[in-house]
C-alpha cells in the first residue's frame, strides 16, 4: 500500500493509464494472432485431408505395382531414384512471435529426372512415384502449417494470461488504491478547509 500523497495518487493514475494502454495492445495483437490462427488452420486441415488420400492412393499404386513387376523391380528402382532431399528452415515473425516454416526444392520430378528407363516398366511404378512424391511435399507444408499454428497458440494463451492479470488483477487493485487515496486526500482538503474556516471566525471575534 503506498503512502497516501498526492504524489502517489498521480502516478497510480498514470499507471492506470499505461495498464489500459497495454491492455489495448494485447488484445489488438491476440485478434491479429487468432485471425492468422484460423487463417491457418484452413489450409492446415485441408493438407491433412491430401495427406490421407495421397497416402492411400500411393500405397494402392505401389501394391499393383509390386503385384505387375515384383519386389525385386521395385527395390531396383527405388535405388536407382532415391536422393537426399534439401531442406531449409526459415524463421519468420508475426506480432513478435517467432516461428518456423520448411523451405524445400521442388520434390515431383518428370519421368526423365528419375533415373530408371519408365517405358520398359509398369505405369503404376510411374504413378506410385509420383503419388509419394507428391505425399513427401504435402507433408513438408504439413510440418510447417503444425509448427506455425504451435507457436500461435501459445502465444494467444500467453497473451490471454496477461490480458486476464491486468484486467482481473492489477487493474482493480491499482484502482482500489486510488480510490482510497483520492477519498483520504480529500477528507484532509475538507477537514483543512473546515479548520481553517474555524481559525478565520476566531481571528474575527478577536479583532
Amino acid at each position: 500500500m503506498l503512502s497516501p500523497t498526492r504524489t502517489n495518487l498521480i502516478y497510480l493514475k498514470d499507471r492506470i493509464k499505461t495498464i489500459r494502454s497495454s491492455m489495448s495492445i494485447l488484445e489488438t495483437k491476440r485478434e491479429a494472432l487468432i485471425r492468422e490462427f484460423m487463417a491457418t488452420t484452413a489450409p492446415f486441415v485441408k493438407s491433412r485431408d491430401d495427406i490421407r488420400a495421397s497416402y492411400g492412393r500411393a500405397m494402392d499404386n505401389l501394391a499393383f505395382a509390386i503385384g505387375a513387376c515384383g519386389e525385386n523391380c521395385i527395390d531396383s528402382v527405388s535405388m536407382a531414384t532415391g536422393r537426399a532431399i534439401r531442406i531449409e528452415i526459415k524463421e519468420r515473425m508475426l506480432w513478435g512471435v517467432r516461428y518456423q516454416e520448411i523451405e524445400h526444392l521442388i520434390v515431383v520430378r518428370s519421368p526423365d529426372d528419375r533415373g530408371y528407363d519408365f517405358t520398359g516398366g509398369s505405369g503404376f511404378i510411374e504413378q506410385a512415384a509420383l503419388d509419394f512424391e507428391r505425399l513427401t511435399e504435402a507433408i513438408f507444408e504439413l510440418v510447417s502449417y503444425e509448427a506455425k499454428l504451435k507457436r500461435l497458440g501459445e502465444e494467444i494463451r500467453r497473451v490471454t494470461r496477461r490480458i486476464k492479470v491486468l484486467e482481473e488483477r492489477l487493474l482493480p487493485e491499482m484502482r482500489k488504491e486510488a480510490k482510497f487515496i483520492s477519498q483520504y486526500l480529500g477528507e484532509r482538503e475538507r477537514e483543512e478547509h473546515y479548520r481553517l474556516k474555524r481559525f478565520k471566525e476566531v481571528d474575527i471575534q478577536i479583532f
